[in-house]
Parts: structure tokens; C-alpha cells; sequence
């Protein structure tokens, strides 16, 4: 889900000559010791259209090697390098796949690959469920040329030899595909090419015992996980911005990537005149960045900047001053001075109520920080009161597969493993884990929290 809407959003930053530049050095380092592909990549300096995007992607060259990487590691720094790149593919195969009229309603597609068995075993555990393909996916008309693919991998130590057969409904699809034989650098092999963030379903998993190769069949008509989507559309929703820049900072801060999240604030920054008036918020996410990454008084430097221009840009009672009142109060509580903290909070909650009114989620965020603030002064009372006023009203602004929703299921976790009331702690950690896991990426540092937190309850509530 992130990864996808971190495409997205890369796909609507404007691409400039300055990206491709930087693209081209960092090609130019990776390769400087071998003469062919140097030659490649001056070649593609002086000579790259964006109509040519699907012949330089399917010529046999640095550039498709370090876009796949980059995919498969979801490296995000030469992901924005790439950009321009990643829109001319996505864009030319959009015109040639708007330009088909004449398309067959129903088609069966090929490809054939090595997997490595742990990839493996995950696709297997998953069959009737969905699969998001976060790269360019090439498949071929031809089953033989997909067989032969497949057949390459048959001994490979540590890997499965993979026949996907793609049954497509080519009048429900929402990303675009297209036979780029006619544009390909290698016109041969029959090749359709579908764009990044498609999501198949996966019908069924077997093995031909006469080969050896698994078939492994999907399917395509425009169908995707209901609440995966619902969940999608909010957080691109929380993290959509003036700048594109800024909805990506966001993006990665909700990622838990906070170095790269304050990369590309302060870049934002750079680019911004002092006179903007979106700069208050800009200040206020690096602060935010600071905090995640346990910087306090950096933290705390960013918030105070942005409550001076708040408070001179838009007045004492805009909800902005009370969101910043709210990240100095969050600062407080981590740094453990807790009667400050409360202080903040309880000025943010009075200016909320006035200003957003008693449903919003914002309110329902403060009273989880005012919760907090109980809890760790040992008034587990008042702490399960404000959790219990949080959760109704987080259920009903945001689902109960929102990642905010989790956070408060851990925080009940740990009110109630503050009692030693450990069966209760375990159940609340629980359900915070399958919330994470399926709403976050896998190495979100709150999913590695929660799996420790369930593990030392679970632990003791078994030794009782």
C-alpha cells in the first residue's frame, strides 16, 4: 500500500532536466569502469525522448537494471532520481493503452521466472487473495517463451521455477498495459508489459509433476482488497499536500523512514520562499521528524518556529496553532516532563473543540495523548477513560483498520501491563499487530515495538 502511493506521488512531482542530471551522475559512478554501459549511458545523456521510454526500458543496459533494483529494494533515493523516467514509461504505455480500441475483451498472458523459496512460500499462503505488483510486470503472449523462462531456474539452489498464466479482463482494468512489440528494443518476444501497482488475484498454486514448474495462475479483472482499499484512500487522503514534495516527506515519515522524511522537508525548504505560507507547516513536519527520531530539542526548535508564524499568520484560534500546541506537548511527554505536557494537551483539546468541533479525529488524537500522559503518572483511571473516548471516536472517523487505531490498542496494552494485568495487556497487543502488520510496512520500527511488547506479556501471562 505505501509503496504504491509512494509511486503515485512520484509520478505527480514535476520531472525537470536537474533530475535526469543527477540520474546520469549517479549512473555515471556506479558504472565508471565499464566502457559499454558508459556508452550507453552518454548515449541515453544526448538522445533520451520521453517517447522512447519503452525501447530504452527493454534495451539490454544500465538503465532497466538500476530501475528494477531500485524497485525490488524500493530504494527511495534513486526512485526520485528516476522519476521522470518512471512517468514517460508509465505515460507512453497509458497512450498506447488508451489507443487500442480494437483490443480482445478477454486475454491469457505468460511469464516465466526463478522465485526464491521464502517469496515462494508467502505467495503460496495467500491464494484467493491479492497481490500488488510494485514494479514494471513483463509478460509475453507466447507460453514458450514464458516456459523457457521458467525452465532457467528448475536447479537453481534456493529458488522455484515459476509459470504465471494471466487471465486479463481488459475492460476492468485500472493500470494500463500494452503489447509493446512495435516499441520495444527486443520486438521478439511478443511481450506485453503492464504498469507498476497492479493488482492481480491469485487463483490457485500447482505443481506440474512431469516439469517441475510451478503454475501459479492469476487473475485480472479490476477486483482489489475492499478494506485495503477503503485504508489506501484514506492515508493518501492524510498525506495529500499543496507540494508533492511535502506529500512525499509525509509519506515517508508515516513509513517510518525518518532520515529520507527529513531529506525531502528540508529540500522543500530550500525551495521555498520565507514568504510562503505553507512554510509554518513545513517547519512543523521536520519538528515532527525530529521527535520520531528522538531529537528533541530540534524538535522543539522547529515547533516553536511554527507556532511564531502560526500565531502571527493566522491568529490564536486556527486549528493549526493547536496542532503545533499538541507536537510540543508530544515533545514533553517523551522527554518525560509530563505536567507540561498535560498543560499543552489540554490547551490543544480547548482549542479543537472550538475550532473543529467534538468529531473530528484530531480530537480524538488528543484525548489518546492525554491518556498517555495518565498512564505514565500512574492514573490508570483517568488514562482508561481518555483511551476508551479515543477509540469510539477513531472507530468512527477513521475504520477500524486505521493505523491510529492500532497506536491506541497498544497504548490500552500497556495501561493494562502497567496493572499487571497481563491477560488484557496480551489481547490489546494482539490486536494492535494485526492492524500494523497489514496497515504498515514490514520494517515499520512499530511493528518490531509491538512484537516485543506481545512477546514479554505473552511470556509472563504464561509463567502465572
Amino acid at each position: 500500500m505505501y509503496f504504491q502511493l509512494l509511486i503515485e506521488i512520484l509520478l505527480e512531482i514535476d520531472s525537470s532536466d536537474e533530475s535526469k542530471q543527477e540520474l546520469i551522475e549517479q549512473c555515471r559512478k556506479q558504472y565508471e569502469k565499464n566502457e559499454q554501459e558508459l556508452a550507453y549511458i552518454e548515449e541515453f545523456h544526448e538522445e533520451y525522448e520521453p517517447n522512447r521510454a519503452i525501447w530504452w526500458y527493454t534495451r539490454e543496459c544500465f538503465l532497466y537494471r538500476i530501475l528494477n533494483k531500485a524497485l525490488r529494494v524500493q530504494d527511495i533515493d534513486i526512485l526520485f532520481k528516476l522519476r521522470f523516467f518512471i512517468k514517460d514509461l508509465h505515460s507512453q504505455l497509458e497512450q498506447l493503452h488508451f489507443k487500442s480500441p480494437n483490443i480482445a475483451k478477454e486475454l491469457t498472458l505468460y511469464r516465466g521466472q526463478g522465485m526464491m523459496v521464502e517469496e515462494f512460500e508467502k505467495l503460496k499462503g495467500h491464494i484467493g487473495g491479492f497481490l500488488s505488483i510494485n514494479y514494471f510486470f513483463s509478460t509475453s503472449e507466447s507460453k514458450d517463451v514464458a516456459v523457457r523462462f521458467a525452465q532457467a531456474s528448475i536447479n537453481r539452489e534456493g529458488f522455484e521455477a515459476i509459470l504465471f498464466e494471466i487471465s486479463v479482463d481488459t475492460e476492468n482494468c485500472s493500470k494500463p498495459f500494452h503489447n509493446i512489440t512495435m516499441s520495444s528494443a527486443m520486438p521478439t518476444e511478443s511481450e506485453v508489459l503492464f504498469s507498476l501497482g497492479t493488482v492481480f488475484r491469485i487463483q490457485s498454486i500447482k505443481r506440474s509433476t512431469s516439469t517441475g514448474i510451478w503454475n501459479v495462475k492469476f487473475l485480472l479483472n479490476g477486483q482489489e482488497d475492499q478494506d485495503l482499499r477503503h485504508l489506501t484512500g484514506q492515508i493518501r487522503n492524510e498525506v495529500n499536500k499543496n507540494s508533492k514534495l511535502s506529500s512525499l516527506g509525509s509519506l515517508l515519515w508515516r513509513m517510518g523512514e525518518y532520515d529520507k522524511a527529513k531529506h525531502y522537508y528540508l529540500m522543500l525548504i530550500d525551495k521555498t520562499s520565507s514568504e510562503d505560507p505553507d512554510i509554518p507547516s513545513y517547519y512543523n513536519n521536520i519538528g515532527r521528524v525530529y521527535n520520531a527520531m528522538g531529537d528533541y530539542s530540534k524538535a522543539l526548535d522547529y515547533y516553536e518556529k511554527t507556532l511564531e508564524l502560526n500565531l502571527k499568520t493566522v491568529g490564536p484560534n486556527h486549528p493549526s496553532v493547536a496542532t503545533t500546541y499538541n507536537n510540543i506537548g508530544r515533545v514533553y511527554n517523551a522527554m518525560g516532563e509530563y505536567s507540561k505536557a498535560l498543560d499543552y494537551y489540554e490547551k490543544t483539546l480547548e482549542l479543537y473543540l472550538k475550532t473543529v468541533g467534538p468529531n473530528h479525529p484530531s480530537v480524538a488524537t488528543t484525548y489518546n495523548n492525554i491518556g498517555w500522559v495518565y498512564n505514565a503518572m500512574g492514573d490508570y483511571s483517568k488514562a482508561l477513560d481518555y483511551y476508551e473516548k479515543t477509540l469510539e471516536l477513531k472507530l468512527k472517523t477513521v475504520g477500524p483498520n486505521h493505523p491510529s487505531v492500532a497506536t491506541i490498542y497498544s497504548n490500552m496494552g500497556l495501561l493494562y501491563r502497567n496493572q499487571k494485568l497481563y491477560k488484557e495487556a496480551k489481547k490489546y497487543f494482539e490486536m494492535s499487530l494485526a492492524i500494523r502488520e497489514k496497515a504498515l510496512p514490514s520494517t515499520h520500527p512499530h511493528i518490531l515495538t509491538c512484537q516485543q511488547q506481545l512477546s514479554e506479556v505473552a511470556s509472563i501471562y504464561q509463567s502465572l
